[in-house]
């Protein structure tokens, strides 16, 4: 007969600066990875992107194989970045023995912000659903239970046994 695992709870917060924060229950250490230079190469990629674009209108031009080729780099780059962060998670969290994994989304953060300066990091390079989607994959794979929470709300209230919680 299979002996079944002890529920013990992990949750994820995913952000613009911090990428992903990582918290599992009994445990007095958090996990946060930074999403610095996650940013800087997406930025130099952006940049590359711009000088191409730049000396293809001056030669009447609008697109060309390599602006294609560096768009595709720059893509590429960041879903294996997300892919090499969603298996280093998943591998923490296995260490945990985490059973189950709660995800905040932040699902309606940006709509009504006014961002300025960092409006092509929000907007470009914060996908946030398409890390959510990776980390779930991954979880899938190993055994870990997934659940997408609505972030409104998540710390007034607790997630395991739904009671208010003063902080």
């Amino acid at each position: 007969m299979k002996k079944e695992r002890s529920v013990k709870y992990g949750a994820v917060s995913i952000g613009e600066k911090r990428t992903v924060t990582i918290a599992m229950e009994g445990s007095k250490v958090f996990y946060v990875f930074s999403g610095r230079y996650l940013w800087k190469d997406y930025k130099y990629w952006t940049g590359r992107i711009s000088r191409k674009k730049a000396d293809l209108s001056r030669q009447g031009l609008e697109t060309s194989r390599r602006l294609e080729r560096l768009y595709r780099m720059r893509w590429s780059r960041l879903k294996h970045a997300q892919e090499a962060l969603a298996k280093k998670v998943v591998g923490i969290l296995l260490e945990g023995r985490v059973t189950h994994l709660v995800v905040g989304c932040p699902w309606d953060c940006m709509g009504c912000m006014d961002f300025r300066r960092n409006a092509q990091k929000t907007h470009d390079f914060s996908n946030f659903l398409d890390l959510i989607r990776i980390l779930e994959k991954h979880c899938e794979r190993r055994g870990i239970v997934f659940e997408r929470v609505d972030e409104s709300g998540t710390s007034e209230v607790c997630h395991v046994c739904k009671q208010a919680v003063r902080r």
